[in-house]
Parts: structure tokens; sequence; C-alpha cells
């Protein structure tokens, strides 16, 4: 009919189980390398959310930290434009860290998914260390999950079942740096 199709078309997707009854489409740009963006998703990516080739490729802007809704407009649109809605953002990018557990909770009752929290249960998280960035709490008992000192390698199926269910994959998990082919 005519019509271009979306530009973040050529990049591919895959497929996730988020805290939804459908399945989640992961846009792929955000495991492209720096060097295999587009000149326009570069300046995109610089312009608007404050990428540098480093922190880019490095998983290392701060704005991953922010759920899609703490994002200005501006930042949206842009998100957008690469085929990011809050759904996918907050999955794939954000993995809901910027959640409270009550929030996560709460969601996974309203659309009746209770695998939504299970995950995060088998990963060793709960209401009282969810969001603790700390190696120890007030305490002094080690507070962060077994599970976030761990490679993928070290995962067992049980918890890569869930980090996959929260739109991590391999690399996501392990924070390994792009490196362009």
């Amino acid at each position: 009919d005519g019509r271009a199709l979306p530009f973040w078309s050529k990049y591919p997707t895959y497929n996730q189980s988020p805290p939804k009854k459908e399945a989640l489409i992961c846009p792929l740009i955000r495991n492209f390398p720096w060097q295999e963006l587009s000149e326009y998703h570069i300046g995109l990516l610089e312009n608007v959310m404050g990428y540098s080739e480093q922190t880019w490729n490095m998983f290392l802007n701060s704005k991953e930290d922010k759920s899609f809704s703490e994002l200005t407009n501006d930042e949206q649109n842009a998100m957008i434009e690469l085929g990011y809605m809050e759904e996918t953002w907050d999955c794939c990018i954000n993995h809901y860290t910027a959640w409270t557990y009550e929030e996560i909770s709460d969601f996974g009752k309203e659309i009746e998914d209770h695998l939504f929290e299970i995950s995060l249960k088998v990963l060793g998280w709960n209401e009282r260390n969810w969001g603790n960035t700390s190696t120890s709490s007030s305490d002094g008992t080690v507070d962060i999950p077994k599970s976030e000192e761990k490679s993928w390698k070290e995962l067992n199926l049980l918890e890569k079942g869930a980090a996959e269910y929260l739109c991590y994959t391999q690399s996501l998990w392990d924070e390994e740096a792009l490196i362009s082919t």
C-alpha cells in the first residue's frame, strides 16, 4: 500500500514472557553495539537520551534505572521511535527495578499473573530487600539475593526461567559490553 515500515523493523525482536497474559516483544536495538546503529538512532540517543558510545555499549546510562513513566515526554517519544512502549521499556530495559515491591505485587494481582511476583521470589527478592543496592542491611546481614552474584551460567534452570520472565537474556544478566562484530 506504499506505506514505509517503521524504521525499527530492520532490527529483530525477541519474545519474552512479561507480566501480561500475552507475549511481550522486546526490540533488540538495545543489544546492538553503538557502531552498528544508524546515524538517526545515534542522534536520537545522544541528543534526547544522553547516551554516548561508552554508556550505550556498557549499559551505563542512568535513564535505564527509571520506569518509562519517569522519563520526560521527549525521552518517552524517543524510545517510542526506537520501538519501546511503557510495557517494553519497563520489562526489557528497566526490568521493573524502578517499581516498588508493592507496585509489582499489585500489578501482578491486577492482571491475574502471579508468575511476576514468583519470579522475583525465585531470584531471592522480597518486600524487605527489593530495591536495596547495598551489600548489607542495617543489622549487618547480607541483604542482596545470591542470584545477583551469579553469572547466567551459574543460575539454575528455575532462576534462568525467572530472569527470562523479567526480560533478561544471558548478555543482559551478565552485563556484557556490546561489541561490534
